[in-house]
């Protein structure tokens, strides 16, 4: 019989048990991820330093969500660098349960999978229900972890109906000649997805006909996401002095690290220029987050 937060549990064991209120975390977060802190850094022995914080992590799917605590500390001991080959290291949490899961133990642990040195080196797995908090790039031949510096981004902790900031911002202040029908790519940004997103793309260019008052130009733009067009293309047509325009697209992005690319066309007439320098905007690119991709 489930409980509810709240409400007691009465002295022959009625109400809201462990495993039910992981279930209603499960409902309050949308993924597992880091809430703050946590941060993962070097020291100068061979282990790595996790700072205080807080993270929700899960076991498997159906066993829901836990908001776990950790106080602060360090994982157990590395290997030194290998003598040719950089690795990666993953530095993760895990709340251990005793009594349900049959754990050693009942509280946080922080860990470490050591990766294999390559010259190409891949990210190590983590245990089953572990939150990675971040991979860690162990340099050859160091003999402490000082010199391993981070790969990739970080996932953090979004609350059901919570927005992040934004994403990313790109922009030129060179002038610019679009000119020709085929695609060239303008500006490009790299974001990283804690889950499954709706995008806010956002382009301003001031722009301009490269014949002036005498000819017209029309530049087309397009959103590309990993070198694939997603949304609408849109164009707009422009004669003589610098004019503004601002398209807009809203799209859907799976989560994970991806590349947003502005890419743009002259459609007809006059090759168009977008003017940067001084007070200009010249062509900016941003990505906002839209809320979550239901």
């Amino acid at each position: 019989m489930a409980g509810s937060l709240g409400v007691g549990v009465t002295l022959d064991g009625v109400g809201l048990s462990a495993g039910d209120h992981r279930q209603l975390l499960d409902y309050l977060w949308h993924n597992t991820g880091i809430i703050g802190g946590l941060v993962v850094s070097g020291r100068s022995d061979l282990r790595y330093n996790v700072t205080p914080g807080a993270s929700v992590c899960s076991r498997s799917a159906a066993d829901g969500k836990t908001e776990t605590v950790w106080q602060g500390g360090t994982t157990s001991t590395v290997a030194a660098g290998d003598s040719a080959y950089d690795r990666i290291d993953c530095v993760y949490i895990i709340a251990r349960n005793q009594n349900e899961l049959g754990d050693d133990v009942n509280y946080t642990q922080i860990g470490v999978v050591q990766g294999a040195p390559s010259a190409t080196p891949v990210k190590p797995a983590p245990p089953a229900g572990a939150l990675v908090l971040s991979y860690m790039r162990m340099p050859a031949q160091a003999t402490s972890t000082a010199r391993a510096t981070r790969v990739g981004d970080i996932d953090y902790a979004i609350p059901y109906g919570g927005r992040l900031k934004d994403f990313g911002y790109a922009r030129r202040t060179d002038e610019v000649v679009i000119k020709g029908d085929a695609d060239v790519s303008i500006l490009s940004v790299r974001i990283n997805l804690p889950t499954d997103r709706k995008l806010h793309v956002r382009v301003e260019a001031s722009l301009s006909s490269q014949k002036g008052d005498t000819q017209a130009s029309e530049v087309k733009a397009r959103i590309r996401i990993d070198k694939k067009q997603v949304g609408i293309m849109q164009n707009r047509r422009f004669v003589g002095a610098w004019e503004t325009w601002i398209p807009t697209w809203e799209l859907l992005c799976g989560r994970g690290e991806h590349t947003v690319e502005l890419m743009m066309s002259n459609g007809y007439g006059a090759p168009a220029v977008a003017h940067g320098p001084d007070q200009w905007s010249g062509i900016t690119l941003s990505v906002q987050d839209g809320g979550l991709q239901i």
